[in-house]
């Protein structure tokens, strides 16, 4: 910089990679902690994006990533905090190392850990498949310090007494079940019991067993008209109905029955507005129903998609199927299996 002596350029330089090397590493910790394995599946099966197959895969061992990360963000802080207690000591004999611990401090909360993590926490899929590339490289240069840190870590498990990193391993469900049998209050409220082994039966099935299958679903072309729409709603009864595109029959999403009774009938119409379709979670059939649980509640969703390997549609979930597991049948107003009110008098 103009009018700075060269140490200063220096340090700034330094400093300034050095906090750009740990805001990536942080933010790409909490990118990888972050990122569904549903969305990364669905962008590598229906984009054919290379980098969210491998990022999936690196998740499937993401002790290796996240230990990669914490090794860079630590390395570079300490290189960082270094390089300003010398520069600041030497330019200022007195408070030198006090002036660089507060400098530095606030530079590696704020853009170092602060930022970063606020960025990848609301991108995390965007962010981290772009960062891909660069923390792979840094796998690769950092790979003994793992390997000397992971053999360090089995060492102290296999010296120190106790079950070590079993301890933190939840309870299965041969386990749960003994634990249960033997309380003496486990047999007293039958209900609660039912839906104990409804809630352990949930992790053995897959969406095969929940999903409505893809024939029987009521579903909307993206080119009906706003009559053909309102009927289709009208006659299902359903208050969401999945658009498919006719040709190649892929998903777009869905539409609200009410959204349909809102729209300007004098505006011209060719088809459904993509302003009305709105997205939903596209899963395979192998997905947990837990994990399908999870992903809804985080997008807020209320139905998801369940696509084959090549992109098929195969049925459909919806939160009501994932609840009528657990309590039982759920009926609404569109049951017809419901016994219709008696008159009175």
């Amino acid at each position: 910089m103009t009018g700075l002596p060269l140490s200063w350029d220096l340090v700034i330089g330094v400093t300034a990679f050095c906090l750009l090397a740990s805001a990536f590493f942080s933010g790409v910790e909490t990118g990888l902690m972050s990122s569904s394995r549903i969305r990364l599946r669905f962008m590598a099966l229906r984009r054919e994006d290379v980098r969210a197959g491998r990022l999936t895969r690196l998740l499937d061992h993401i002790e290796a990533p996240i230990l990669n990360c914490l090794i860079g963000t630590n390395l570079f802080n300490v290189l960082g905090s270094a390089v300003l207690t010398v520069v600041f000591t030497a330019r200022y004999t007195q408070y030198g190392e006090l002036r660089a611990a507060v400098v530095g401090s606030l530079l590696i909360i704020t853009f170092g850990e602060i930022l970063p993590k606020i960025l990848y926490r609301e991108y995390p899929e965007r962010l981290t498949l772009s960062s891909l590339p660069v923390l792979r490289l840094s796998m690769t240069v950092f790979s003994p310090v793992r390997w000397i840190l992971l053999g360090y870590s089995r060492l102290l498990q296999a010296v120190l007494p106790g079950r070590g990193a079993g301890e933190s391993r939840a309870l299965g469900r041969e386990a749960m079940t003994a634990l249960l049998s033997t309380h003496p209050t486990a047999g007293q409220d039958r209900r609660f019991t039912e839906l104990l082994d409804r809630c352990l039966d949930l992790a053995d099935l897959d969406q095969a067993a929940i999903m409505t299958p893809w024939p029987r679903v009521r579903r909307l072309p993206r080119t009906a008209t706003l009559a053909e729409a309102r009927t289709a709603a009208a006659v299902s009864g359903f208050s969401r109905l999945p658009v498919y595109e006719p040709v190649g029959d892929g998903i777009l999403g869905w539409v609200l029955a009410r959204d349909l009774l809102f729209v300007d009938e004098s505006a011209p119409w060719d088809g459904i507005p993509p302003t009305l379709i709105r997205t939903c979670p596209y899963v395979d059939p192998t997905l947990s129903p837990w994990a399908l649980f999870e992903e809804m509640h985080w997008q807020q969703q209320q139905m998801a998609i369940v696509l084959d390997g090549k992109g098929n549609p195969l049925g459909m979930v919806t939160l009501e199927d994932l609840l009528e597991i657990l309590v039982g049948n759920i009926e609404d107003e569109f049951d017809h299996s419901r016994t219709a009110p008696r008159r009175r008098g």
